[in-house]
């Protein structure tokens, strides 16, 4: 993906430069961009990220999880950037600074719910925080995180890691991203698709080739079928042997 993202750059100068006639032809013209990529999708369920959040050794590392995963929100970035002053209780919104995509015209700012499963962590965090604190999450990680050119690694990864071993879980490719983008795939299920990649801060296109993911759920509740439930499944399941046994 990474030469990829240098090719593309490269096709766009010399094409601008073939079109400022500085240039007759440009290098890049046949050089295919396509990528193949392995699978790097892990769905985290809602049993593994709550064993997750138990696993976190302090509430600091619950309050970057719990964001991560039941808000959606990118991290470092979005996580380190979360205000007190952006949650509405009494509303049940969060208003979610994206220092991602605010270069582009309204992407700077997206308002979520204040999910159930983020609430409860968010009071803990807030009846534990010292009085005057701005951010959500001790500033300390944002300091860290924080370079001259921007956003840098702040050494979340490895502590995150040590967290997933010490929940008994494998360790999984991409393991923020993989938080958000299960995320993503569960609220897909209970809610339209662009109102789901609004709370997200992606596009639709965007969530069908990198966020949503096939889950085993899916095809448990395709098995079972849309119009029975999993009781009437059983009854037709125990009456067949009787209905194929011989008359006589």
């Amino acid at each position: 993906m990474t030469v990829r993202k240098r090719l593309q750059f490269a096709t766009m100068i010399f094409r601008a430069a073939m079109r400022q006639r500085l240039i007759p032809d440009s290098p890049f013209a046949d050089v295919s961009i396509k990528a193949s990529m392995p699978d790097r999708s892990r769905f985290i369920t809602q049993e593994e990220a709550s064993t997750i959040i138990e696993a976190c050794p302090n509430l600091d590392w619950r309050v970057i999880v719990g964001p991560s995963h039941f808000g959606g929100l990118r991290c470092p970035s979005e996580v380190l950037s979360l205000t007190w002053q952006d949650i509405d209780w009494a509303n049940e919104r969060i208003a979610v600074h994206s220092p991602k995509t605010e270069h582009h015209p309204g992407k700077d700012m997206r308002v979520i719910p204040l999910f159930p499963e983020l609430r409860s962590i968010l009071e803990e965090a807030f009846d534990a925080t010292p009085e005057g604190a701005v951010y959500v999450v001790d500033e300390k990680y944002r300091t860290a995180a924080m370079g001259n050119a921007g956003w840098r690694n702040c050494n979340l990864r490895t502590t995150f890691t040590k967290i997933v071993k010490r929940a008994n879980l494998t360790i999984w490719p991409r393991l923020f991203h993989n938080l958000r983008s299960s995320r993503q795939t569960e609220l897909a299920k209970r809610f339209p698709s662009h109102v789901v990649c609004d709370w997200l801060g992606n596009s639709e296109d965007i969530a069908r080739k990198h966020y949503y993911q096939t889950t085993d759920a899916h095809f448990a509740e395709a098995a079972v079928g849309p119009t029975e439930s999993g009781a009437e499944s059983g009854v037709r399941a125990a009456q067949n042997p009787a209905q194929r046994a011989p008359p006589f």
